[in-house]
């Protein structure tokens, strides 16, 4: 039955009394992947939105006591490849022949439309081809689980992803209805390119003037949204991303920059990375090609355990923290802008022997 906003008040307050007592425990949590939903902290959830100015019957209708949490996104959760797999591991999965390949037909099939897009974004068609194809295999594998089940399940422990929900039940009641019907990944994230709710309404754009925002199964829309993304989160066009390092022995280990830290306080200029002696693989000149400070990481390195940096270093510059937005991973970021780059580097052909 849809609540109305009387049922909804009447019931506000025993619930927050509730909540208050439950609450501690709840937001730092580790639940069990069959413990139901608390149906205080459901309720607060409908509240929420309710005020929020979601539909009450949209409320009612995909946040009723009955809803469960998703077993599967429990467990995927606390078992991301980008903590678990080394950079190499990593990168071997993803920045592969394959997907290089498929990559580079996709972008000529889709030639015109790619530079259109490039025209009006200024964000090169092979890094949305590299983002196409690290989110969802070329729209192949959008996901297979119920977003709004998800997005619950990750806010229970997340509270943050709170305003996901509500982002999420203000789509359905727009007319995306796509987000309720088509499954998408263990965290809520739907559609080719792979969004959030919250980046869905602020970053998604119509891409062929249709007036609608299609993510899912519209090609001018899925690449005209992910440029929109990358460009609103600061991708400069022309601008490199980075480049592999060596670093000198006895190099400070505090210089390196790990995502717990500010990225301001590690950045120095090339030239300063230079004085210190950091080098190109094989000992050549660092190449002062860049005049805005830029950072060092190394992304097998945990400075809580390791009492050397552990594999490769690489000098990272403004474009790579962007591609951070989508996911927060130094491995992500990597792995994007390296087989961005195999996609659009051209192809040498081989001679006839």
């Amino acid at each position: 039955m849809p609540y109305k906003r009387n049922q909804l008040r009447s019931m506000f307050f025993a619930a927050v009394i509730g909540f208050a007592v439950l609450m501690p425990g709840m937001i730092n949590k580790s639940y069990a992947a069959t413990e139901p939903f608390n149906l205080g902290w459901l309720e607060l959830l409908r509240e929420e939105a309710v005020q929020k100015g979601v539909k009450p019957g949209t409320v009612g209708r995909l946040l009723p006591n009955t809803l469960q949490p998703l077993e599967s996104v429990e467990r995927q959760s606390q078992s991301q490849p980008e903590k678990r797999a080394t950079l190499e591991d990593y990168l071997s999965k993803r920045v592969t022949p394959h997907r290089i390949a498929k990559g580079r037909q996709m972008m000529n099939d889709n030639a015109s439309l790619l530079g259109r897009m490039e025209r009006q974004h200024h964000v090169p068609p092979q890094l949305i081809m590299s983002i196409w194809a690290m989110e969802t295999s070329y729209g192949s594998n959008m996901g297979d689980v119920n977003v709004i089940r998800a997005l619950v399940t990750v806010a229970r422990s997340r509270p943050e992803y709170r305003r996901e929900v509500i982002e999420a039940l203000h789509m359905i009641d727009e007319g995306y209805t796509q987000i309720e019907t088509m499954p998408g990944s263990w965290a809520g994230a739907f559609g080719q390119t792979q969004f959030i709710p919250s980046s869905f309404r602020r970053l998604a754009i119509d891409g062929d003037g249709d007036g609608r925002k299609d993510i899912w199964t519209n090609l001018a829309d899925i690449f005209a949204s992910t440029a929109n993304h990358l460009k609103l989160s600061g991708w400069k066009e022309g601008e490199p991303w980075g480049k592999r390092v060596i670093l000198p022995p006895g190099f400070n280990r505090d210089h390196l920059t790990d995502l717990k830290k500010e990225r301001v306080e590690r950045s120095k200029t090339l030239q300063e990375w230079a004085q210190l002696g950091v080098r190109l693989p094989g000992g050549g000149a660092l190449p002062l090609d860049y005049n805005k400070p830029v950072t060092l990481i190394a992304p097998n390195y945990n400075p809580q355990t390791d009492r050397e940096v552990q594999g490769p270093v690489y000098v990272v510059y403004d474009n790579f923290w962007t591609i951070l937005d989508y996911n927060s991973s130094y491995k992500y970021s990597l792995a994007v802008n390296m087989l961005a780059d195999a996609i659009g580097r051209p192809q040498v052909m081989r001679q006839p022997e």
